[in-house]
């Protein structure tokens, strides 16, 4: 098997806060996901999409923090659902970078061998994978980059939410 690369993309523009889970938690929780996406593998997209909502909130909520204007701060893990920017839509996702930092985080060879899998389950199965098989990488930007760059700007990714919520929007 090919080495993975595991890449930056460019919507990481801020240093994130660090989880408020474990290591533990967070792959126990990565599990869970993965089965719970097998177990609706045929289900109808809109009850699939609900299951993964009932999973993931309150589990992804952040303690509130003094300064925070909103409630409900979210912890994303390396794997997912929600936006997928770089196909202009949601979807199920796995940020391999992510799960390979989450990997180097612990020593533990059994939390280590439980990544791995999570990492076999997602290789060509996300969102942006399965597009780019469909379509072909050049086929939203023109170059190698593939669909990681294509509507980013539309969907709203871009934007300065800080000076939003400053101005009450």
């Amino acid at each position: 098997m090919a080495k993975k690369v595991y890449q930056k993309t460019n919507v990481e523009i801020e240093a994130k806060l660090k989880a408020e889970k474990t290591v533990e938690q967070q792959v126990a929780w990565m599990e869970s996901f993965v089965d719970m996406l097998e177990r609706t593998k045929d289900m109808d997209k809109s009850f699939r999409e609900l299951e993964a909502l009932k999973l993931m909130y309150p589990f992804l909520c952040r303690s509130i923090m003094d300064k925070d204007m909103l409630a409900c701060r979210v912890d994303y893990l390396p794997v997912g659902f929600g936006c997928v920017t770089s196909v202009g839509g949601v979807g199920y996702y796995c940020h391999y970078r992510n799960l390979n930092l989450l990997r180097e985080s612990t020593d533990d060879p059994d939390l280590i061998e439980r990544l791995n899998k999570i990492e076999d389950y997602y290789t060509g199965n996300t969102i942006v994978e399965r597009f780019d098989q469909k379509y072909g990488k050049p086929y939203i930007d023109g170059s190698d980059n593939g669909s990681t760059q294509g509507v980013i700007r539309l969907s709203g990714m871009m934007l300065d939410y800080n000076k939003f919520c400053a101005n009450g929007v």
